[in-house]
């Protein structure tokens, strides 16, 4: 993961790159045939004396990521087992 500001003025927001190698699912989109996988969230910069919200919404989103994933995997693994 690596996280960035991005803009200027009062436009600014913190950018997360979140980087995933794979996919439990196979694609048939020449574009999507590499191993990887970013995903971007964009976060208001808030006031430097409030942090712990784009924290809390960092992890929030992390956490519906995996959850995802998780659904990904299971869907893979009931598609192998159907064939």
């Amino acid at each position: 993961m690596s996280i960035r500001a991005h803009g200027k003025g009062s436009g600014r927001c913190w950018v997360a790159e979140m980087v995933m190698h794979g996919s439990p699912l196979q694609t048939q989109a020449p574009r999507e045939a590499g191993m990887r996988r970013p995903v971007y969230c964009q976060y208001d910069m808030g006031p430097s004396d409030q942090p712990s919200r784009t924290v809390d919404a960092l992890l929030a989103d992390w956490a519906q990521i995996v959850h995802l994933y998780d659904l990904a995997h299971q869907l893979a693994e009931a598609m192998s087992h159907s064939e």
